[in-house]
């Protein structure tokens, strides 16, 4: 067994930290760290680990850190596992390599203080929650090779005011993938998306605008309901599934039109909108008002 001045190194894994340092720097040549190693660590501020470590493992740390503030991680680091982070709420600055690929589930959920993380390049997947109430996080650019932007990715950024897409590849906004994301005013959707997920972006008070692109097939149950300053959406005809409550209590939208091609058109898509004058709606569709949870002040069309 290695013992470097506080820390415990045992064939290639550190299993015991005895220090009590602000500055921790995990040696060089560490493989495996061991999970709970800084538990209940109270003066920990500023943590360096070496680019040896292929896997900062789930659970890392295990109950969170409140006296946590800078993460430097080494280039060859590859994911960070699940929980890694969890609730650092003092948390502000993150150094991640580019050699990272895998950001773990709530990996940094409950990171309050983080106001940006840049995303390398290379990373394919963003786990479940992965910035889940990351209340500070102002903007994001998403990599060019990640396909999901799972459940609940980046719910609860309630400062998220820019997310912008570096490619082409996403081809789904997971369930809740940004709810209350408060701040959020203008979105641009890659022309990937096809899928929408349920709950996507509900309570979202204060979007103005959503791009939506001419692929798109599926909007979920939900999916932009009390976007209350959306003001108009154009919705392509490629969608054939507009779930139920769509876009209920978008209380600024409008005028709507429903879709040219749908095999499913859920309830109360449009209930709740009372700044709605006219919805267009396809020939072939037989819907009443009630349906669409609209009222008689609201002109209905066909085309």
């Amino acid at each position: 067994m290695d013992v470097t001045e506080d820390m415990k190194i045992k064939g290639g894994t550190a299993i015991k930290y005895c220090g009590g340092e602000e500055r921790v720097v995990i040696p060089d040549g560490v493989e495996i760290i061991w999970p709970g190693l800084f538990r209940n660590e109270e003066t920990m501020a500023d943590l360096r680990i070496p680019g040896s470590v292929r896997r900062i493992p789930a659970l890392f740390l295990k109950n969170g850190n409140d006296s946590l503030v800078s993460v430097a991680i080494g280039e060859g680091v590859e994911e960070i596992g699940g929980h890694a982070f969890f609730d650092c709420r003092s948390l502000s600055q993150v150094s991640l390599p580019a050699s990272v690929t895998v950001i773990g589930g709530e990996a940094f959920a409950g990171c309050a203080s983080l106001e940006a993380i840049g995303l390398p390049a290379g990373i394919v997947q963003i786990w479940s929650k992965a910035f889940d109430r990351c209340s500070s996080l102002a903007a994001v650019t998403v990599p060019a090779g990640v396909e999901e932007i799972a459940w609940g990715a980046f719910r609860a950024c309630g400062s998220l005011a820019e997310v912008s897409f570096a490619g082409r590849a996403v081809a789904s906004l997971g369930e809740r993938a940004f709810q209350d994301c408060g701040a959020l005013v203008s979105l641009e959707l890659p022309a990937g998306v096809r899928t929408i997920g349920n709950f996507a972006f509900v309570c979202c008070g204060a979007l103005e605008h959503v791009g939506l692109p001419d692929g798109l097939e599926r909007i979920g149950v939900s999916a932009f309901r009390e976007c209350g300053s959306l003001r108009s959406v154009a919705v392509p005809d490629a969608v054939t599934d507009l779930g139920e409550q769509a876009f209920r209590g978008c209380r600024s939208l409008a005028s709507f039109r429903i879709p040219a091609h749908l095999d499913r058109l859920g309830p109360n898509v449009l209930a709740e909108c009372p700044a709605l004058e006219e919805v267009h709606v396809p020939a072939s569709l037989d819907v009443d008002r009630a349906y669409l949870g609209v009222g008689d002040q609201v002109a209905v069309t066909a085309y």
